[in-house]
């Protein structure tokens, strides 16, 4: 058994998603809509929760405001004692804000005081991580700073930071998004660093005036050039989504899989990956359903095709859904055609929209 209570975990949710706009106008990354009724930062909860980290920091800072909200309502219903660490002033900086990612968890260090590793997670993929068997790992390899990767296919990879590793899986170069990846091995933004290894380092950074510390430009090929740094493989289900494209082929093969995609997402058979929902049912009047997802609160008096629907939507009589997804609160009028589209929440759809076999979005 590997003993949790060493590690420190802070997830990282302060992203403002600007790929992913509108549907990031006013919500954080974190909160973006996965498959109706979860949320990108339900998939790092449960991997944690699983995985028995109760020593667990959610850092926030765009629009951070539902997303405080979302955490205590979550940590409410499962009894799950994690911390929430917005932006503040500190003996570091004055001003109320982070500057990147690396910077973030420095102003917090102190919450790390009592123990001896940290884990890094950040909250933009779509997965279910053993963090349980990666910090075993770490612990085994005994190294500076383990990386989480997997593999993918070269040509996709420069989209990515790449590690060259030796036949020990120990790293000899990284290189952040590069024009011809020399490997495809990815990082999936998930590492863990000893505590003492990674303050240091960030210490240096930040004694050398560089406020805006981030892990992929900064600290990672700092140890990678300076300290150990291994690798684990992760050959699960694994999905970045970082734009509005990755997300609406996202959905629309969670719709094509059906159950099989979150057995997928197993999470050891536990149900909880996303807060208890206290909303009514949805209700189909005059509606027809083929291959979707519902969420609650709904009226449906249209066709829906092989879509997605968050909760409180009005789908007026005639109106057709298709290929489609569609945003919390949204209004598909009456005769109204969408397809091949995503409807950012709280929009009223008057006229037929994305016929053009392109993913649009309103």
């Amino acid at each position: 058994m590997v003993d949790m209570n060493k590690l420190f975990c802070f997830l990282l949710a302060g992203g403002k998603g600007t790929r992913l706009k509108p549907l990031t106008n006013k919500q954080s990354k974190a909160m973006v809509n996965i498959c109706s009724s979860y949320h990108l930062i339900d998939f790092a909860l449960a991997s944690s929760y699983i995985a028995n980290i109760d020593n667990l920091g959610v850092i926030t800072q765009y629009a951070q405001d539902s997303l405080i909200d979302y955490l205590i309502d979550w940590k409410t219903f499962i009894n799950y004692k994690l911390k929430i660490l917005p932006p503040k002033a500190s003996f570091l900086y004055d001003d109320v804000k982070y500057f990147d990612t690396a910077q973030s968890v420095f102003v917090n260090a102190g919450v790390t005081d009592d123990f001896e590793d940290i884990m890094i997670v950040h909250c933009d993929h779509v997965y279910s991580g053993d963090y349980e068997n990666f910090y075993k790992k770490h612990l085994e390899y005994d190294s500076d700073l383990t990386v989480y990767v997997r593999e993918i296919p070269i040509e996709e990879a420069s989209r990515f930071g790449i590690f060259t590793v030796d036949e020990n899986n120990k790293v000899i170069d990284f290189e952040e998004k590069p024009e011809n990846p020399k490997s495809n091995l990815i990082s999936m933004g998930i590492y863990i660093y000893k505590k003492e290894s990674l303050l240091n380092a960030l210490k240096y950074f930040d004694e050398n005036n560089h406020k805006a510390i981030s892990f992929s430009k900064d600290i990672v090929p700092y140890f990678v050039r300076n300290l150990s740094v291994n690798i684990v493989k992760f050959d699960d289900f694994w999905e970045d989504v970082g734009t509005i494209d990755s997300l609406w082929k996202l959905n629309m093969m969670a719709l094509d899989k059906g159950k099989d995609f979150f057995d997928i997402l197993d999470f050891k058979n536990s149900n909880i990956f996303t807060k208890k929902i206290k909303l009514k049912p949805s209700v189909m009047n005059s509606a027809t359903f083929t291959k979707s997802f519902c969420g609650f609160n709904n009226k449906i008096n249209g066709v829906i095709e092989h879509s997605v629907l968050g909760n409180n939507i009005t789908i007026e009589e005639g109106a057709r859904v298709i290929n489609s997804v569609i945003f919390d609160s949204c209004v598909i009028k009456k005769g109204v055609t969408v397809k091949n589209a995503m409807i950012s929440e709280k929009q009223i759809v008057e006229n037929d929209f994305g016929l053009d076999d392109t993913v649009s979005t309103l």
